[in-house]
């Protein structure tokens, strides 16, 4: 798919801000000799800001959400979607996530407790280990984002569940938009308006703050260990509806476009201005956000509105930007984003995502003296965190990832190696070759 060249420079930037989040997450429930700077960093808008940051997670569920719609589009004219094939890909999903998500558990309960030693060891690493066991079959069936929170077993990959919920949901709705068309405005607009609606009411009758790290340091520290806003407005998949229903849209949007050619949204000013603009107009919501992190907060119906509508428009202006990059739009962010090296530093994305929460924690846990938290601390900990992420992906990836890919392929692929021909008979090239060999 020529068209999304650049989705994988934005998956390997999407992952540089996962794991600066987590960075600063592990500097704040690791014990550090100077926690007033975690103190003071509530107080000044630029962390303000970046606490707000997990708002841009809509972005990668938008792209799953484009993928999933838009390979159903292009296969659609020859292989229309049943209700057999929404099985099948559900069932492909979960064998493209499961193992090496599995393997990540079965190394965190068995290996990494018996890696090292030291005064955080216990705190950082075996008490995930011992949670883990306790809890993997839940991760394995995709609903550990429901699960009350306290739990340190790989808290981060409750995006894996979240994506796995609403590629259930996306399968079924594309089997029914397919069959329906017009039906495609309504309700997607219906989902997007129901999440949101039910955000903001949410927050309003629990008295909530919209911002999810809105908690103290100790809260954060525990793992959200009984936090309202975390199990009611950030983990559940509905809530998360905005940027998913917004990847399809787009989907929608790019494929009848290169069909029918009417707009050339590239050739369009208005179109231009909303791209360029649109990555700068997703993080003044996030800036707006910074408000309800103040001592003194706006009024339960502002955090009501805010929360109604932070995810929905961050949802929007990625979605905007996506169809800008995908529609060739004119920018020197899109070209850097095709750039070949990041095609292979996002088909990484995926073992990073599962392994760089395992390497913050050992280098942090094997520390045996307590961590200075300073804004170069923190980037030193994420250039040494990422390039050890990807360093150890490599392997993961090419001896656990492709080889159980390949397997599955190769056990569901009715036209296999042996039996697919390695002619195409209709080729008109191979039927000049024919008649060229015949007349000699």
């Amino acid at each position: 798919m020529k068209d999304v060249a650049c989705i994988e420079g934005i998956r390997f930037l999407g992952m540089q801000c996962v794991i600066f989040s987590h960075v600063m997450l592990m500097y704040i429930y690791s014990y550090i000799d100077n926690p007033q700077f975690v103190e003071r960093m509530y107080d000044n808008f630029t962390w303000q800001t970046v606490l707000n940051s997990p708002l841009w997670l809509q972005a990668f569920f938008a792209m799953s959400g484009f993928l999933t719609a838009y390979a159903t589009l292009i296969s659609s004219p020859t292989k229309p979607i049943t209700f057999y094939k929404c099985l099948m890909s559900i069932l492909n999903r979960w064998i493209r996530l499961t193992p090496l998500a599995v393997f990540a558990l079965w190394f965190t309960v068995a290996w990494f407790p018996l890696l090292g030693a030291g005064p955080q060891w216990g705190w950082l690493v075996t008490r995930e280990a011992q949670d883990c066991s306790e809890r993997w079959w839940y991760h394995a069936l995709y609903v550990h984002n429901h699960l009350p929170t306290g739990k340190f077993c790989m808290g981060h990959t409750w995006y894996l569940a979240a994506d796995m919920q609403l590629h259930i949901i996306g399968v079924f709705l594309l089997l029914i938009l397919m069959r329906y068309r017009r039906a495609t405005v309504p309700v997607l607009l219906l989902l997007v308006v129901g999440s949101s609606v039910t955000a903001g009411l949410v927050v309003y009758f629990n008295d909530l703050t919209p911002i999810v790290t809105a908690q103290t340091p100790e809260v954060l520290r525990t793992m959200f260990a009984g936090s309202k806003i975390l199990t009611l407005l950030y983990l559940p998949c509905w809530m998360n509806l905005p940027g998913y229903v917004g990847g399809i849209a787009t989907a929608f949007i790019l494929y009848h476009n290169n069909v029918k050619g009417d707009i050339k949204l590239k050739d369009s000013k208005w179109f231009n201005i909303l791209f360029h603009s649109s990555l700068l107009l997703g993080s003044c919501v996030l800036l707006c956000g910074t408000v309800f992190l103040s001592d003194s907060s706006p009024s339960a119906w502002a955090s009501a509105v805010y929360a109604a509508l932070d995810r929905p428009l961050v949802a929007v202006f990625f979605s905007v930007f996506m169809l800008g990059c995908f529609s060739r739009c004119h920018s020197l962010l899109r070209d850097a984003l095709e750039w070949r090296g990041f095609h292979i530093l996002g088909r990484l994305s995926y073992c990073v995502f599962l392994v760089h929460f395992i390497v913050l924690r050992l280098t942090l846990a094997a520390n045996t003296q307590l961590g200075h938290a300073t804004p170069l601390n923190m980037i030193s900990l994420l250039i040494t965190s990422s390039v050890l992420s990807y360093v150890v992906s490599v392997p993961l990836c090419l001896l656990v990832e492709l080889p159980l890919i390949q397997l599955w392929k190769a056990a569901t692929d009715p036209d296999g190696p042996e039996r697919r021909p390695s002619i195409d008979p209709t080729d008109k090239r191979v039927e000049i070759g024919s008649n060229t060999r015949n007349e000699a």
